[in-house]
């Protein structure tokens, strides 16, 4: 299944309402810096151990039980992260997402950008030109607020549709989140 495919069926779930109650845990706290730079930011609270929420995020055997059934990452600063929808894609893929690691503070924060969009993506030196960082907020034993807020975003037409491309996106993949430590590790087909 491609990541457009995967994102307009995810979108459709949203539409029809049935994932509701869920898809109500992830909030929109975009904002506006005072220099009028928007920052596309939600975030949602996870009943995990931190330490658990942690390694999810930072091993590709932690990813694939939330976000795509292929994943590959070298979690260092520099190294790639790589994600296909599509079950049968293989590493280097011209349809998979490649981050970048840029930076990261253990149980507290990851920052990523896009280094290669899917070869379909609409928009690719958008994609390129905007970073992603998340953070990690232990609210307790088993409970972590994770915030995932997408900068750079500049103005214009296509500018307008990644962001709310990547708005419905992070959605999704925060629903996923949840969802994964709540019914189990997601079982991809």
């Amino acid at each position: 299944m491609t990541l457009n495919r995967l994102m307009g069926r995810a979108v459709a779930t949203f539409l029809l309402g049935t994932t509701t109650a869920a898809a109500q845990e992830v909030k929109n706290t975009s904002f506006a810096m005072s220099n009028g730079d928007r920052v596309l930011r939600q975030e949602a609270v996870v009943a995990a151990p931190l330490e658990e929420v942690w390694k999810t995020f930072t091993t590709a055997d932690g990813l694939r039980t939330f976000l795509a059934p292929m994943v590959s990452l070298d979690f260092r600063i520099g190294g790639k992260w790589e994600v296909s929808a599509d079950s049968k894609a293989q590493l280097g893929d011209p349809k998979n997402i490649v981050n970048e690691v840029i930076s990261f503070l253990p149980m507290e924060m990851i920052s990523v950008r896009v280094a290669q969009p899917p070869s379909t993506f609409a928009h690719p030196e958008v994609a390129r030109s905007v970073w992603t960082v998340y953070q990690f907020e232990r609210l307790g034993t088993d409970r972590v607020r994770v915030i995932v807020s997408m900068v750079g975003w500049k103005d214009g037409a296509d500018w307008d549709s990644t962001y709310a491309f990547f708005e419905r996106g992070n959605a999704y993949t925060m629903l996923q989140l949840q969802k994964r430590f709540v019914e189990g590790p997601k079982r991809w087909q």
